[in-house]
């Protein structure tokens, strides 16, 4: 049998189902919170549970995806607003006189979104930074023998 792990609460050391008793939180809630959520002690048994809502039928009520919202307080992110949509301004870049975004010029130029990605990625620069160094052309042509600059 394992012995209860004892954690410091208000001054004493409290098992998790005391210090959920404690402040009227549901054990499986905190629980959770703790191993999947990857919060803290306090920040798990402080925020406020919706009502008695779960969190799928939040999730559902407020249009995000159960496992995004799993996703994203798992990378860090706050609970509340997790549940909140976050929509990302893909910055657009001038490419033969349009404004375009990267996924787009590399449509254009037939090269691989993915690739183009990595090997911004690999060599720590961003698109506008080839972009203004002259250096664009490399990350997609590199391997093959197209010259479209």
């Amino acid at each position: 049998m394992q012995a209860k792990k004892l954690r410091n609460w208000k001054g004493k050391r409290r098992s998790l189902r005391e210090i959920c008793e404690m402040e009227n939180v549901k054990y499986s809630t905190v629980q959770w919170r703790l191993y999947n959520g990857k919060m803290s002690l306090k920040d798990a048994v402080s925020i406020p549970t919706w009502g008695g809502e779960t969190i799928k039928k939040r999730c559902k009520r407020m249009g995000i995806n159960y496992n995004t919202y799993r996703s994203r307080v798992g990378r860090g992110l706050d609970p509340e607003q997790a549940l909140t949509k976050i929509v990302e301004v893909k910055p657009l870049h001038k490419w033969k006189g349009k404004k375009m975004s990267i996924r787009a010029i590399c449509k254009l130029e037939n090269a691989s979104y993915n690739t183009v990605q990595s090997r911004m990625r690999l060599q720590g620069k961003s698109f506008r930074e080839h972009y203004k160094s002259g250096t664009v052309g490399e990350i997609f042509t590199f391997g093959r023998a197209s010259t479209f600059l």
